[in-house]
């Protein structure tokens, strides 16, 4: 139970920091004003 319940927080974690990252570059692409804030790589 204890390895199912930490494979489950791990995972969830793992979505929240992408989920962080993702609205982070948004911010900052709005604050820089930038017009194609898509083109990346």
């Amino acid at each position: 139970f204890t390895l199912t319940l930490h494979k489950f927080l791990s995972s969830s974690l793992a979505v929240m920091s992408e989920i962080v990252a993702f609205s982070g570059q948004m911010l900052d692409a709005c604050r820089s004003g930038a017009e194609i804030p898509f083109q990346r790589g």
